[in-house]
């Protein structure tokens, strides 16, 4: 680790311009450099300096929870918990309505293997974490959303499902894991 103001300047930059070089690990210490005083203290904002940032934990909890962040994390919860529990609430109904009956409930099964299976996408939630943060991982839970609803919506076709169970598994591990990270 370097403690030099001048290097801290540059890897500042680095993070700024969205250099790959900087590790997390860099960009760790850097925020609590700023959240925290030299000597390891709470670095506590003047009045009179304002530079747009405080610290949650300056923040009361009421302050937190009436906040537009809030509401925001907050209705993407709602609204992803809800098309995922539908999803595992509709799925035998509407495989049935496509035809699954006459295969012995195959595509249920394979849906409902597939579910823990998922967690082979953990190592890509990692990847998208450490390269995009938040913001993007939040963004690819809404791109696998669209991919696990496609499918749904635009065939018929019992084979072509089965890459909406998939897409649906890997929303699982992203929604879960990065929601709950985030908090």
């Amino acid at each position: 680790q370097q403690d030099d103001g001048d290097d801290d300047d540059d890897v500042t930059k680095a993070i700024l311009n969205h250099d790959d070089k900087v590790t997390p690990n860099e960009t760790t210490r850097l925020l609590q450099k700023h959240a925290l005083g030299e000597d390891g203290d709470h670095h506590h904002v003047d009045e009179d300096e304002d530079d747009g940032y405080i610290i949650l934990a300056q923040r009361s909890t009421r302050e937190q929870i009436c906040s537009f962040e809030f509401a925001l994390v907050a209705s993407f919860w709602v609204v992803n918990v809800s098309s995922n529990q539908y999803t595992l609430a509709t799925s035998r109904d509407f495989l049935a309505y496509l035809g699954d009956d006459e295969h012995d409930n195959f595509y249920v099964q394979l849906f409902t293997l597939l579910l823990p299976a998922s967690l082979i996408a953990i190592p890509f939630c990692y990847m998208v974490l450490a390269r995009f943060g938040f913001y993007g991982a939040f963004q690819c839970i809404n791109i696998l959303t669209i991919g696990y609803n496609l499918p749904r919506l635009l065939s018929d076709n019992l084979n072509v499902q089965v890459l909406g169970f998939c897409f649906f598994g890997c929303f699982r591990c992203f929604f879960f894991g990065v929601f709950f990270g985030f908090l």
